[in-house]
C-alpha cells in the first residue's frame, strides 16, 4: 500500500472518529434541562448508556443473522436485515467510543518546531481578538471568578482575546438560544457561557496540529487547562500559526511540552 493510500485511510479513520464524537456529543445531555447545545452534561454518563443500548441491538441483530431459532427459522431477507442492523449498530457504538476517547474532536499534533522570537509589544498588539471554535470543558462564567460550574463544548464559536487586565481569555459566544437569550427567571447556572482565563500556572502542553471533523480537517491548537484538554480550531493555518507563535511568547506558564 502506497503512502498516499495510507494517508487517505488515516484521514478517513479520523473522520469516522469525528463523526462518532459528534454523535457522542449529541448523546451527552442533561435530562429535563434547557440544553439545546448539549453543553451542560460535563460527565459523559448518557454516552455510555447509548453505547450499551447499541451493543444490545448489535447482538440481537447478530442472533437474527445467525438464525439460531430452530422452531421458527428466519427467512433470507430477515437474516440480511439482522446482519445490516448488527453492522450499523456496531459501527455506531465503536465510532462513539472512539470519538469519546479522542475528546469528541480528534487531534493530531505537528512535529516540534523551533520557537520564533516575538516581542511583548507585538504579542499584545496582535491579540486584540481572534475568532476560534473551542472543544473542551470551560468554566461556566463570564468573569474572572470561578464558581465550580462547568460546561463541555464541541466546536462551539468563541473568541480568543485579552481581558482588560491583560490575561488571555477564551470566551464562548452565545448561540441564538443560548444563555444570553434566556429569561431572567432562569437559574444563573443556565445563563452563564463558557470562559477560560489562560493565566500563568493554568496552561501546559501547548501544541499546534490538525483537528478532524466529519467532513473536513481544520488547523488547530491544543492546550491543557485546569479542567483538561482544550482544542481551538481556526479558519486557516495562517491564523493558527500566528496565534501559536504569540502563545509561545506569552508567559502563560512553564510549558511542559511545546510543539
Amino acid at each position: 500500500m502506497g503512502r498516499l493510500a495510507r494517508k487517505e485511510l488515516t484521514t478517513l479513520w479520523r473522520r469516522y472518529e469525528a463523526l462518532g464524537g459528534w454523535l457522542a456529543h449529541l448523546s451527552n445531555f442533561t435530562p429535563g434541562a434547557f440544553d439545546l447545545d448539549h453543553d451542560q452534561a460535563v460527565r459523559p454518563r448518557w454516552v455510555f448508556v447509548w453505547i450499551g443500548l447499541l451493543v444490545v441491538i448489535a447482538v440481537a441483530g447478530g442472533l437474527i443473522a445467525a438464525d439460531l431459532e430452530v422452531a421458527h427459522p428466519m427467512t433470507g431477507s430477515q437474516q440480511e436485515a439482522g446482519l445490516g442492523i448488527s453492522l450499523a449498530a456496531s459501527l455506531t457504538a465503536l465510532g462513539m467510543a472512539l470519538g469519546l476517547r479522542a475528546g469528541y474532536v480528534p487531534y493530531v499534533p505537528q512535529p516540534t518546531t523551533r520557537a520564533t522570537s516575538v516581542s511583548p509589544e507585538d504579542t499584545a498588539r496582535r491579540f486584540a481578538a481572534v475568532e476560534v471554535r473551542v472543544t473542551g470543558i470551560l468554566d461556566a462564567h463570564r468573569g474572572r471568578r470561578y464558581y465550580g460550574r462547568k460546561r463541555r463544548y464541541r466546536e462551539r464559536p468563541a473568541v480568543l482575546e485579552r481581558h482588560s487586565d491583560g490575561v488571555l481569555t477564551v470566551r464562548v459566544k452565545s448561540s441564538i438560544l443560548g444563555p444570553s437569550m434566556l429569561p431572567e427567571s432562569m437559574s444563573l447556572s443556565r445563563r452563564f457561557c463558557g470562559y477560560a482565563a489562560l493565566e500563568p500556572g493554568m496552561v501546559s502542553d501547548v501544541t499546534r496540529g490538525t483537528a478532524y471533523l466529519a467532513t473536513r480537517a481544520k488547523a488547530a491548537i491544543r492546550l491543557n487547562w485546569i479542567y483538561g484538554p482544550v482544542t481551538l480550531t481556526f479558519a486557516d493555518e495562517a491564523a493558527r500559526d500566528d496565534v501559536f507563535t504569540r502563545l509561545r511568547a506569552t508567559p502563560l506558564s512553564a510549558f511542559a511540552h511545546v510543539g
